[in-house]
């Protein structure tokens, strides 16, 4: 009789990982010693892409972790003097080249 032990999340994630890995390994090393070139080529490829995106990918966390949700936003915008709406700009303490002596 076999008795299995009911798993939390991070346990069973783990499990799932490990499967992951060990299904991709078991798969460079069937297909892609098949053709050891063409899977190393189409890595490269792969990761030099991701390369690339990676600065987006770090930017758009950046911006989605600065963004106000719509009802903090809301409320701000409704708190905002018609002075504070009209001005874009923003004006420094210490006037340019004070500080370059």
């Amino acid at each position: 009789m076999i008795f299995f032990k009911k798993m939390d999340k991070y346990q069973q994630f783990c499990l799932d990982e490990a499967k992951y890995h060990l299904d991709r390994s078991k798969e460079i090393l069937t297909e892609g010693l098949q053709d050891p070139k063409k899977y190393y080529d189409e890595m490269q490829d792969f990761y030099a892409k991701l390369a690339k995106l990676f600065p987006f990918m770090i930017m758009l966390e950046h911006i989605g972790s600065h963004t106000p949700d719509s009802e903090t936003g809301e409320s701000l915008s409704r708190t905002q003097s018609s002075s504070q709406l009209d001005s874009d700009s923003f004006v420094p303490v210490t006037p340019p080249g004070h500080w370059a002596s």
